[in-house]
């Protein structure tokens, strides 16, 4: 009896590690494929998620994952991965499994950010130059402008994976409308400038400065105001983000903070800031993945 008891305990001993380390691997599958997991899956291989992206999204992940759990893992063309940073592109939603991320770019929670196909590239060409063969630098110039816009966009998304991403852990909660929620706003935004190399603020801070000046010359355009009034921006509906131009002032005022230079005594940011106001009724610059360029056709 002693015999088989040893030889029960031996079969034990032996099998249970292999035994645990099957259920660990289920378990793992498990968590790793959730209901979002799915529905991402099936649209990499029918296409609704575009990969011709996913060099432009590594390299530009590349620079704001740097010493986070993230480095050196993102992925952009497998179903979402839990340790994984998983970055796609929504070029379509046949399931409309995604209605929040329409003009939009998101992180949704479980390590997975979604960027609407249509709405990343107007932004990031949204100020740009009509190109004119005689005048190349301005191609120049439009590549700095889809650079620096692109990567505001992702690198916003990824501070929050980065900072917030034990916070949120299902989809509907990435669309939260709190004050906590405007704190985490801010504080991906500074995330980004963190990541910015500092002989590269300038060109950063250029490009917002040129979608600040498109939005004001459309606004004013628009509204004419008189007696040097502001001109009024009009408020995004969802409360999750500020106008465009209030971010890109706010954001452009961290970056002088930041500057190789140190912060500036200029009054120049005040003074442009409060040439805007924000209102329900202000100028919609839209919601800026339909293709129109902020930029006038003459400018």
């Amino acid at each position: 009896m002693a015999s088989r008891r040893k030889s029960l305990l031996i079969i034990f001993i032996t099998v249970a590690p292999i035994l645990l380390i099957a259920i660990g691997s289920l378990l793992f599958k498990l968590k790793r494929v959730g209901p979002e997991s799915e529905v991402i899956g099936t649209y990499i291989q029918t296409g609704a998620i575009d990969l011709n992206y996913r060099e432009t999204l590594v390299e530009m992940a590349t620079k704001f994952t740097k010493r986070s759990r993230f480095e050196g893992r993102v992925n952009t063309t497998r179903p979402p991965e839990q340790g994984n940073l998983n970055i796609y592109m929504l070029g379509q939603d046949p399931q409309n499994r995604f209605p929040d991320i329409k003009c939009n770019c998101a992180f949704i929670g479980e390590n997975i950010i979604l960027c609407d196909k249509m709405f990343f590239e107007t932004f990031a060409r949204s100020v740009d130059y009509t190109p004119d063969p005689k005048i190349p630098v301005l191609n120049e110039v439009n590549k700095l402008f889809n650079r620096w816009l692109g990567a505001w966009l992702l690198g916003h998304e990824i501070g929050h994976a980065v900072l917030h991403g034990g916070s949120r852990t299902i989809f509907q909660q990435a669309f939260e409308r709190t004050h906590d929620w405007q704190i985490k706003e801010m504080e991906a935004d500074e995330f980004v400038i963190a990541h910015i190399d500092p002989e590269e603020i300038q060109k950063f801070n250029f490009s917002l400065m040129n979608l600040v000046f498109q939005v004001y010359t459309r606004a004013y355009a628009s509204q004419k105001p008189t007696n040097s009034s502001p001109v009024k921006i009009k408020v995004p509906a969802d409360r999750i983000h500020g106008p465009w131009v209030q971010r890109a002032l706010t954001i452009a005022a961290l970056l002088e903070q930041h500057s190789p230079a140190g912060k500036s005594d200029s009054d120049y940011l005040p003074m442009l800031s409060s040439e805007f106001a924000y209102s329900d009724d202000g100028y919609d610059v839209g919601p800026l993945c339909d293709g129109i360029k902020i930029r006038g056709p003459n400018q």
